[in-house]
């Protein structure tokens, strides 16, 4: 499903559809937090090992979150959370 959220996203900036983006765009942090919880032995379910990752898994998804919706820091957001 990150896949298809990274897809989504894109295409939602590229349409202006700037909230639909930033919603996709925190998907891929969600799926991304689930799966390091799952390879690291943690709840992956509503990442309920989320907290409990090392900084390592977590800081760079920090840099993905989304600060506004305009559309170069949405373009920004959505690279740092489809590396993550």
């Amino acid at each position: 499903m990150g896949w298809l959220h990274v897809f989504h996203a894109r295409a939602c900036i590229e349409r202006n559809k700037l909230w639909q983006a930033e919603y996709f765009i925190r998907g891929i942090r969600d799926h991304v937090i689930a799966l390091a919880c799952l390879r690291l032995g943690e709840d992956a379910r509503f990442a309920g090992g989320g907290d409990r990752l090392p900084a390592p898994v977590t800081d760079p998804l920090t840099d993905a979150l989304v600060r506004s919706l305009d559309v170069p820091e949405l373009r920004r957001a959505l690279a740092l959370a489809t590396r993550g």
